[in-house]
């Protein structure tokens, strides 16, 4: 029935009953419609008022009483139309003040939620990492083997830093090499990429802080990028 198709755009019952009254019977006045769609006088000029807040009716003076009309179906269209690009509007502004949101820190603990992470990288083009020279591998094993498996099907750039790169790594890992003094070790390893930065601390129980904020990713790829310039290119 179209009264509920009416309904399903956000009209309420009354509104739709008038709406629909309207375009079958043209013109009239609203003690007429009242009667005709058994919805008492008050609802039914209310009702009537928010048909013409919205466009979907409009009416006409004669002798000091007011006659209703239904307006173009058609504007049923640019009322929505309108509502759309409204809400657009919103939405932007809404995910403009999440860009001035403060940074967020999370952790993780143990295996799993260092998978978590790599998981999480899997939604981006590329990233960077340095630090701890094996750990990764050393700890994750299998979980970093498949990590590396979907990188390449997904055609995930990656540039790594170490002090060294061990054959066996060298043979799964989908990745660009440099290596770098050993002055520039470090006990952790870190991950940027987008705007989050993970570091990684390789313990008896690894741990994981993942910071989202775009200016520590900057300053974070900003080292990397420094470190990547004086590392030596990989055989």
């Amino acid at each position: 029935m179209i009264t509920k198709e009416l309904e399903s755009l956000g009209l309420t019952a009354a509104e739709s009953k008038i709406f629909l009254y309207l375009n079958e019977h043209g013109k009239t006045t609203a003690s007429v419609i009242s009667k005709n769609v058994q919805v008492n006088r008050t609802t039914t000029y209310d009702a009537l008022n928010r048909l013409l807040a919205k466009g979907f009716v409009t009416y006409t003076v004669g002798a000091n009483v007011k006659s209703f009309m239904a307006t173009k179906p058609e504007m049923i269209i640019k009322y929505y139309q309108e509502q759309q690009k409204k809400a657009e509007e919103v939405a932007q502004k809404l995910a403009n003040l999440k860009k001035q949101e403060e940074e967020l820190f999370e952790i993780y603990e143990g295996k799993k939620g260092i998978k978590t992470i790599l998981w999480d990288i899997l939604n981006y083009k590329e990233y960077v990492a340095f630090g701890s020279s094996g750990k990764f591998f050393e700890v994750m094993e299998h979980d970093f083997i498949q990590f590396q498996n979907q990188k390449k099907t997904l055609k995930i750039k990656s540039r790594i830093l170490q002090t060294e790169i061990k054959e066996e790594l060298r043979k799964v890992a989908y990745a660009k090499f440099r290596i770098i003094p050993d002055e520039h070790v470090s006990p952790v390893t870190t991950i940027v990429y987008g705007n989050k930065t993970a570091i990684l601390i390789w313990g008896t129980i690894p741990h994981a802080i993942l910071i989202t904020s775009e200016q520590v990713s900057n300053q974070f790829q900003k080292q990397f990028e420094l470190l990547w310039k004086i590392g030596a290119q990989d055989k």
